[in-house]
């Protein structure tokens, strides 16, 4: 049996999304052209509240990996982007530069690039992420004091 004349073959998307977010950062260029060797879908966010919007507050399918330059990115962003992970996002951070060991355990961050890496390291480090399958926003229960 073959296809209608009219219908169109395309190929299926990507089912990893990658966020990736470089702030003024001059490796935006090398952490995107790595990127591009990924089989996924790369969204690229201007700021922390992007970032929260993108993982938290857009609808599914939302990105499961998250890249972010901490070489460029002022402390009060760092700890904005905490409230990813308050949220309920547990997707997988991939940090590149050089990071504090307390700042990797609070944000539960197992992959670091070095800045100095070359060309590819990101991709290897995508690449043995492990999954590709769609995340979706973990439910937070309300709590409702009851009042005796």
């Amino acid at each position: 049996m073959s296809a209608h004349p009219r219908t169109q073959q395309t190929r299926p998307l990507p089912a990893l999304r990658i966020l990736a977010y470089a702030p003024g950062s001059k490796r935006e260029e090398w952490i995107l052209s790595d990127l591009r060797k990924v089989a996924a879908i790369v969204q690229v966010a201007r700021s922390p509240t992007d970032v929260i919007a993108a993982l938290t507050e857009d609808p599914p399918p939302v990105p499961a990996v998250l890249v972010l330059d901490f070489d460029h990115m002022p402390a009060a962003e760092m700890l904005l982007i905490h409230t990813i992970r308050e949220r309920g996002w547990c997707g997988e951070i991939v940090a590149v530069g050089a990071i504090a060991m307390a700042m990797r355990n609070s944000l539960g961050i197992e992959r670091v690039v070095s800045a100095t890496a070359p060309p590819g390291a990101l991709t290897n480090e995508i690449n043995s992420v492990g999954f590709h399958a769609k995340t979706t926003q973990i439910p937070l229960a309300k709590l409702n004091a009851r009042e005796g």
